[in-house]
């Protein structure tokens, strides 16, 4: 489990870049993040705690790009995570 989120880092750095992340950008985020073990239902608990669920490792550039067309956007999410 990313933490912060996989989100909240990929929308950190976006504003720091003041445009788009690339694909590799995204990648790059996501292997350099720090990740916690923690049981399912703690992972459950974290995100219904923090009003939404991360973006998932195994398919973060597809995901990023579904919420950035805003299928997600503004779901209990703001730039800030």
């Amino acid at each position: 489990m990313p933490i912060p989120p996989l989100l909240a880092l990929l929308l950190a750095q976006r504003e720091q870049k003041g445009k788009d992340l690339t694909e590799a950008e995204v990648l790059e985020c996501r292997n350099g993040a720090v990740c916690m073990t923690m049981r399912l239902s703690q992972a459950r608990q974290l995100a219904e705690k923090r009003g939404y669920d991360d973006l998932a490792p195994e398919s973060v550039w597809e995901d990023w790009q579904t919420f950035l067309a805003g299928d997600v956007a503004n779901d209990g999410v703001d730039e800030k995570g």
